[in-house]
This record gives structure tokens, C-alpha cells and sequence, in this order.
């Protein structure tokens, strides 16, 4: 009794090599279809057909996947640039604030923990 593996597992729930020839066949001719579309310099992605791994519930009427804009790869407008660098500036400026504020309170602990008796600084209003 040998030792199971996963791979063991899949490669015999998976048909064997050319159990169903129709299947092979049309693979065989989606990649030479291929093959010709890149031999002729054609975008694979902006076909009118669908491909054999995505179902044609993920395509739109013209061929092309819905989650895709046809004007490309597109970023963040200028507006969305304007405010994620608002709330970035916000941060850093509230960090800033609050690594002031424990700078303060260190310095007020290492007196008191020196044994200083004038650690913290008193206001006494004027008119007295």
C-alpha cells in the first residue's frame, strides 16, 4: 500500500487522454484559432466570440466582458487623486499632532519618575 496524493485523487477523477474526441477536437481548433489571430497581430481579448473558459453570461451583446472599459486601462479620476491626497495630508498632520502629545507626556513621566518636583508647568492667571 503505497502513500495517497492529492495529484492521485485528481488525475482519476479527470477522463483519460482522448476519452471524448469531440472535446479535443474543439480545443484543438479554439487554439489554432488562436494561433491565426496571433500570427495576424488580433487583440485575442477583443474577439466577438467567447472564449472556452468564461461563460457567455460574462460577455456583453458586442463580445466584450462586462467588468472591462472599452476606452482601456483607466485610473483614478482627477477628483478621486484630489481627495485621496486630502485625507493622506489629514493623517499626517493628525499624526503629527498625536507623536507631539506622547513626546509631551514621556518627557513629563521620565521627571516625575526622576523624582523632579517642578514637572509640569502651571498657568497663574494675571490679575493675581
Amino acid at each position: 500500500m503505497g502513500i495517497r496524493r492529492r495529484t492521485d485523487d485528481m488525475r482519476a477523477s479527470t477522463p483519460a487522454h482522448g476519452a471524448d474526441p469531440a472535446a479535443r477536437a474543439k480545443a484543438i481548433s479554439v487554439v489554432e484559432r488562436w494561433k491565426k489571430q496571433l500570427a495576424a497581430g488580433q487583440d485575442l481579448e477583443r474577439t466577438g466570440e467567447p472564449s472556452t473558459n468564461e461563460p457567455s453570461s460574462k460577455r456583453s451583446a458586442s463580445g466584450e466582458p462586462h467588468h472591462k472599459d472599452r476606452g482601456g486601462n483607466q485610473g483614478l479620476s482627477d477628483v478621486g487623486v484630489l481627495i485621496n491626497l486630502a485625507v493622506l495630508a489629514l493623517v499626517c498632520v493628525g499624526g503629527y499632532f498625536l507623536l507631539m502629545k506622547l513626546v509631551e507626556i514621556s518627557r513629563q513621566e521620565d521627571c516625575f519618575l526622576g523624582g523632579g518636583r517642578n514637572c509640569v508647568r502651571l498657568q497663574v492667571p494675571s490679575n493675581r
